[in-house]
Order: structure tokens, then C-alpha cells, then sequence
């Protein structure tokens, strides 16, 4: 888990300006716990966000 969160975390800041405001929320939801990022980043095109996670997908972007 921690792994993940790292990237997501990183991939909202590798992938947003500057100037850009980044989210991180955290909710206890006494089952579960829910953990959201959100950024003003460019994204991932939408032809590409059905083979997000295949080992050998082509999403891939270079950072800002």
C-alpha cells in the first residue's frame, strides 16, 4: 500500500505545474479506509485509460 500511495502521490506531482494545487484526502469510513489525490495534471488521454493497467501498456508520458 504504501508503494501505491507513493505513486500516486508522485505522479500528482510529476505531472502538474508549479502552480498547481494537489489533493490528498484521507476518510475513515469505520470499514475501510478511502484514500483520494486529485491534481490539476495533464491527465491520461482517453484512448489510452483502458489499458492503464497492462504490464507493457503504451500510457506512458514523460513528466513536465
Amino acid at each position: 500500500m504504501i508503494r501505491v500511495f507513493s505513486n500516486l502521490i508522485s505522479n500528482a506531482i510529476k505531472f502538474s505545474d508549479r502552480d498547481k494545487i494537489i489533493k490528498i484526502k484521507v476518510k475513515d469510513n469505520q470499514d475501510f479506509v478511502s484514500f483520494e489525490v486529485s491534481d490539476e495534471g495533464m491527465g491520461i488521454p482517453k484512448d489510452l485509460l483502458g489499458s492503464l493497467f497492462e504490464p507493457f501498456s503504451r500510457a506512458r508520458r514523460s513528466g513536465t
